[in-house]
């Protein structure tokens, strides 16, 4: 049986040298002052992305985001391989993470898949991951345009259970509500995101944990990619060893509905969810929660408080949209019932094309004709 192990340390490349990245994104910094994007946190993972140049990031702890400050004591260049935080015991959680996501991405290989971020290598001294630059990320989108992608309007009381995207006004409930204009494109996220758990879950490795923050848009098309491995249950190769998710199930408490939270289901010892380690059935679920917050512009059940999302977890009476088909989907992934990531993309695509638009590309996973930078210009 293969060992598990929450911890992973990459050492430095022999002769790299910790100044060669560092120095890099100081540089960037001092020509670019007024730019704002960079850095920013995932969330509030404790995991910050930083420029390195024109076209690519990377992925920096706490600890070795500290290390950008130019009054560090010793200063950068005289950094030795014994500074390394794998070697001087200064590594933690946080390093392990980032130290994860470069060793997934290599384990997958180049050139990996168009719907997960594009890994462009580790640095050497480091191993920090070194990504494709994003367009824009999810959350900052959905910060932008959500004036003109939600309004509340009435609606009647549909639901099993409340979304958490509701309000009242006098006596009158009213909801959030889609911007019809932007359907199409939350179906073609929806359908991507599901490619890339489909590629991954097929290298047996599970993402663990999805939310806006760890989706990244492209330009021009505003194509949507995962941003992995944070949180990512794989094997490693060279060893045996079974790494684990290692923050996912803290989400629990930014993110109460939540699969870990249910009762007597899983895929765990006596049909219970094992605490620890995530499955695809997570990343389904999650994939399923994530689809219901862009449809309604809330997480569900997101207003209540976690006793009450126990209650919902633990009878099934999931929240709905109010349609049929999507309805169907979601439950289904919500009561652990798909099989896999194909199944569930199988099933969007004949709810997206029943509503007139064709599916096609070279993944499946294109709404043709769809124009995502017309939407945000009309």
């Amino acid at each position: 049986m293969a060992r598990t192990t929450r911890t992973l340390l990459l050492r430095p490349t022999p002769g790299s040298r910790p100044a060669d990245l560092f120095d890099k994104i100081l540089q960037f910094r001092a020509k670019n002052p007024n730019d704002r994007q960079f850095p920013f946190e995932i969330g509030n993972s404790g995991i910050l992305v930083e420029q390195v140049d024109e076209n690519t990031v990377v992925l920096l702890s706490n600890g070795f985001s500290e290390m950008l400050d130019p009054y560090s004591d010793p200063p950068l260049e005289r950094y030795t391989d014994e500074d390394h935080m794998s070697t001087n015991g200064d590594a933690g959680k946080d390093e392990s993470r980032v130290w994860k996501t470069t060793r997934v991405y290599e384990v997958i290989g180049n050139p990996g898949h168009p719907r997960l971020v594009q890994f462009r290598g580790r640095d050497p001294w480091t191993a920090l991951p070194i990504l494709q630059k994003p367009a824009a990320t999810l959350a900052g989108f959905l910060d932008e345009h959500r004036a003109s992608m939600y309004a509340y309007a009435a609606g009647d009381d549909t639901e099993a259970e409340p979304s958490g995207s509701e309000k009242h006004n006098g006596n009158a409930r009213l909801y959030l509500k889609l911007n019809p204009a932007y359907r199409p494109l939350i179906f073609q996220w929806a359908l991507q995101l599901l490619s890339a758990l489909g590629f991954i879950h097929a290298r047996n490795v599970i993402l663990g944990d999805l939310h806006v923050h760890t989706c990244w848009l492209s330009a021009p098309d505003f194509s949507i990619s995962i941003l992995g491995f944070l949180d990512a249950v794989y094997m490693e190769p060279m060893h045996g060893t079974r790494y684990t998710n290692e923050s996912t199930w803290g989400s629990e408490y930014n993110f109460p509905f939540h699969p870990r939270l249910i009762p007597g289901r899983g895929t765990g010892p006596g049909g219970r969810w094992d605490r620890d380690v995530a499955t695809a059935k997570t990343d389904l679920f999650l994939w399923a929660a994530l689809v219901f917050e862009l449809l309604t512009g809330c997480w569900p059940a997101g207003d209540r408080n976690l006793e009450d999302v126990k209650g919902i977890l633990a009878r099934g009476l999931w929240p709905r949209l109010g349609e049929g088909g999507l309805d169907g989907i979601l439950g289904k992934c919500w009561d652990l019932g798909y099989a896999d990531a194909d199944e569930v993309k199988r099933d969007l695509v004949l709810v997206v094309e029943g509503e007139g638009w064709e599916v096609g590309g070279v993944q499946g996973d294109e709404i043709r004709g769809l124009d995502g930078a017309r939407i945000l210009r009309d």
